[in-house]
C-alpha cells in the first residue's frame, strides 16, 4: 500500500468516471500528496440518530439546510454542523482514501470529523464539522475544508463498496 503523489493524482483525474469531478481549479486543488475538496451544503442536525451494530438499525437526523447569503458566505456559531462535499469521488475497487482537515480550520477552532473512503465508493460525500470558536466561524461556498490522500492497495478485494451511502449526494 501506498499514497498516490500530485503526479498519479493528475493520471487518475483524466481516467473515466475521473477519481475526483467538479473541481474548481485542478492547479489549487491537487496538493502533492490529496485533493482538497469544497462546501457544497451545510446541514444542521435536526433531532437525534440511532446507531446499533446492524446496519439496518441506523438511523441518522435529518438534517436542516443552512442558506448562505447573496455573496456565498454564511456564519456559524458554535455547534455541530453536517457538511456535504461539493466534489463527486469516484474510487476504483483499488484505491481507498483518507480525509484530512485543512490545518487552516484546527488554527482557527474548527474540528472536522472524518471516515474511511471505501475501495469502490462513488458520491458526495460528508463530514461534520464542529465549530468550537466561541465566536463562531465565517464560512464561504466552495471553501477547501478537507484533503482526501488516495491509497492504492496492495491487492483488490473481489468487490468495492456496496454500503448504503453508494451514491450519495447525487
Amino acid at each position: 500500500m501506498y499514497a498516490l503523489v500530485r503526479e498519479e493524482l493528475y493520471t487518475y483525474l483524466e481516467a473515466t468516471p475521473p477519481l475526483v469531478e467538479g473541481l474548481l481549479d485542478r492547479e489549487v486543488q491537487v496538493q502533492p500528496h490529496g485533493i482538497d475538496l469544497s462546501v457544497g451544503e451545510v446541514y444542521r442536525l435536526q433531532g437525534s440518530g440511532t446507531i446499533g451494530f446492524a446496519s439496518a438499525t441506523t438511523r441518522l437526523p435529518t438534517g436542516e439546510p443552512i442558506p448562505f447569503d447573496t455573496t456565498g458566505w454564511v456564519h456559524l456559531p458554535p455547534g455541530m454542523y453536517r457538511v456535504r462535499l461539493a466534489e463527486r469521488v469516484h474510487l476504483p475497487v483499488h484505491l481507498f482514501a483518507m480525509a484530512w482537515p485543512r490545518s487552516s480550520l484546527l488554527r482557527m477552532g474548527v474540528h472536522v470529523g472524518t471516515a474511511l473512503w471505501d475501495a469502490g465508493y462513488s458520491g458526495r460525500g460528508e463530514v461534520s464539522m464542529v465549530v468550537h470558536n466561541p465566536q463562531g466561524i465565517h464560512l464561504q461556498h466552495r471553501a477547501r475544508i478537507v484533503q482526501l490522500m488516495f491509497f492504492r492497495l496492495d491487492r483488490s478485494p473481489k468487490q468495492g463498496y456496496a454500503g448504503r451511502y453508494q451514491g450519495e449526494g447525487e
